[in-house]
């Protein structure tokens, strides 16, 4: 099988997700708990999740969240 390859700026930990949807880091790493369909990590870094900006924009906007109910 092909390795896949992945553009940095792809590339998001949970802080860059946080900031990206105005939550705590916190909340983004309960989503992967509460949340069986958020996108699986592309890769780990030092044993953090790395994940795909694109995937998880993807799966946010699928979501159908009330302020403040993340």
């Amino acid at each position: 099988m092909p390795l896949k390859t992945w553009a940095l700026a792809d590339m998001a930990g949970n802080v860059d997700l946080a900031k990206k949807y105005d939550v705590l880091p916190a909340t983004v790493a309960n989503w992967k708990v509460r949340y069986p369909d958020f996108p699986a990590p592309i890769t780990h870094i030092s044993g953090a999740p790395v994940f795909s900006f694109k995937q998880v924009a993807k799966w946010y906007k699928a979501k159908d969240w009330k302020k403040g109910k993340h």
